[in-house]
């Protein structure tokens, strides 16, 4: 209606005939404040609802059994379920088994509401997609026993945590076996420290004492620790420039008969009375190869063998060059390495469990396919525990082989 001053308003007219039906008595009532409260909560409710069916959280109200009282559109377009799934189980149904009590202790009351808990639900594909929850109750008093839970995608986050946590372990155990190594090499170095301090020694006795007979053999030794300590600094020096991305594949030109004798001079600190050496040198030739990382493959292969071979035990060492490859092949009846940790061989610091009596960086086998790689060769190791390993490289002789990789860097 309208005022006297043109002012619009809103009534309720109510009216009704008189009980002699003669008049009918009609009263009008201003309710103008009442519709505006009316509008304004309509349009809040139109608001809000139209923020809940665009919002990205997963809204749900569930009653204390976990029957569904209220599923937002979100839910149906993030889960991919049809709209009349959820009215077929209870919460319980779509959540990870490992976080269903989290769910039940919230509707029980036995879990708090004011707290953030993450838990898997499952997508309509079977797939499980982590959510961080938050439990209100759907009214103060709880009239409804309705219960809200506001959901929010945190997939990315817990990836990202999980990776964080990944990699400080790796960090951790790299830690810890970069300091394994430390004191493994610093007792390595030892070794051949000892023993030219000894026969050092010795050989100045047997000098002064005229035994020239053991003099032969004092000088033997040192010269035998000499190779073994060159061959440790070596050793560290390429895992270090390796580590920093600064080791180099650098072939030369080689007689290959002259790298052959040359390769096995500098291991024959290694040759026991236990092994047996077989060389098949083929047709001399120039080849191309990395004598210095040569070295470091049969070097390590040897070791391996010989420190885990009994002495009364064969090891068998044999280079073949035969057409455009050098094989190098290590066998021995050792202990052997267990068939469930073969593939991991070759990854640094690894030790299989049955070498914990044996002295070792765990860093051999890793340097022996790094220099493998960087020749472009290939390298197989064919074990069975407590019956022997048999290691086997195959390593291009020239420098056509290798596609032109001569000078690169890691």
């Amino acid at each position: 209606m309208t005022t006297i001053s043109g002012e619009k308003i809103w009534v309720v007219d109510q009216a009704g005939m008189t009980s002699n039906n003669q008049c009918l008595d009609e009263g009008l009532l201003d309710i103008t404040d009442r519709k505006l409260m009316e509008d304004l909560l309509t349009m809040n409710e139109r608001r809000f609802r139209n923020m809940i069916e665009n919002v990205s959280d997963l809204i749900l109200v569930v009653n204390r059994e976990g029957k569904f009282l209220y599923v937002s559109p979100s839910v149906y377009k993030k889960l991919n379920y049809p709209v009349d799934e959820f009215s077929k189980h209870t919460i319980l149904h779509y959540i990870n088994p490992n976080d269903r009590q989290t769910i039940s202790d919230i509707l029980s009351g036995n879990l708090a509401m004011d707290g953030f808990y993450e838990i898997s639900v499952q997508h309509s594909s079977g797939q499980f997609i982590m959510y961080e929850f938050r439990a209100s109750l759907l009214d103060e008093h709880n009239v409804h026993e309705g219960i809200v839970l506001n959901a929010r995608n945190v997939s990315e986050r817990v990836k990202a945590r999980n990776e964080l946590q990944l990699n400080l372990q790796r960090e951790q155990e790299l830690n810890r076996q970069k300091s394994h190594f430390i004191s493994t090499v610093s007792h390595e170095f030892k070794t051949p420290i000892t023993t030219i301090s000894l026969n050092t020694q010795m050989l100045t006795k047997n000098i002064t004492q005229g035994q020239h007979d053991k003099v032969q053999v004092n000088i033997d030794r040192i010269v035998s620790a000499e190779k073994r300590l060159i061959a440790l600094l070596n050793e560290v020096a390429l895992i270090s420039r390796d580590q920093s991305g600064m080791l180099q594949f650098n072939p030369e030109p080689w007689d290959l008969h002259l790298l052959l004798d040359d390769l096995l001079e500098h291991i024959s600190y290694l040759i026991q009375s236990n092994v047996k050496v077989i060389i098949r040198r083929g047709v001399n030739r120039q080849v191309y190869m990395d004598n210095s990382l040569l070295l470091h493959i049969a070097g390590n292969l040897l070791s391996n063998a010989v420190k885990y071979t009994p002495k009364e035990s064969k090891v068998f060492f044999s280079l073949t060059a035969q057409g455009n490859e050098l094989e190098v092949m290590v066998k021995d009846h050792g202990v052997g390495i267990p068939a469930k940790e073969l593939e991991f061989l070759f990854q640094p610091y690894f030790r299989a469990s049955n070498s914990k009596d044996y002295k070792g960086s765990g860093l051999g086998l890793s340097i022996v396919k790094r220099c493998v790689d960087l020749h472009r060769g290939q390298i197989s190791i064919e074990s069975k525990e407590n019956s022997g390993t048999t290691a086997r490289c195959l390593i291009p002789l020239d420098v056509n082989s290798v596609d032109g990789c001569c000078s690169g860097t890691r």
